[in-house]
Order: C-alpha cells, then sequence, then structure tokens
C-alpha cells in the first residue's frame, strides 16, 4: 500500500494517525515491517496491531474493488428500438 492510499484510509475511517495503533498499521502496510517490529516501536499491543492492519486492509480490498476498472466478459446490450 502506499502512503498517500493509507492516509486516505486513514481519513475516511475518522482514524487518529498520531495513535500507537495506526503508527503501527502504516510501517506494517506502507513501510514493509513485520508486526513484531512495529509493536517494538509502538508499543501498542500485538492484538491492536493485528486489528487495526486487518481494518485497513479490509478497506484497501473493498475500495480498490469498487474502483478498478470492471472487464466487460460480453459486448454491451443493444438499445431498445421503437
Amino acid at each position: 500500500m502506499k502512503e498517500e492510499q493509507f492516509d486516505v484510509l486513514v481519513k475516511l475511517m475518522r482514524g487518529n494517525p498520531e495513535s500507537p495503533a495506526n503508527k503501527a498499521a502504516r510501517h506494517v502496510l506502507v513501510d514493509g515491517w513485520t508486526q513484531a517490529a512495529a509493536h517494538h516501536e509502538t508499543e501498542a499491543s500485538r492484538q491492536t496491531i493485528s486489528d487495526a492492519v486487518k481494518k485497513y486492509t479490509e478497506a484497501f480490498d473493498k475500495v480498490s474493488e469498487a474502483w478498478a476498472p470492471k472487464k466487460r466478459t460480453s459486448k454491451p446490450a443493444a438499445a431498445p428500438t421503437e
């Protein structure tokens, strides 16, 4: 996940970007850290980090799916004639 994408998710989900959980989730999802390393850096509990990572990953997946271009599997229906 890119930094901008994470920031948008935090804002849309009304998260606190300064909370230990969000800082840890950013380290995991944006910076590629392990959850254990994020735990040691932020002192957020392992469960809190896991929950935050799951929450933002699920939100990212839903937004990506909603905004991804859809592949057409068939031709569009012809316009009705009068």
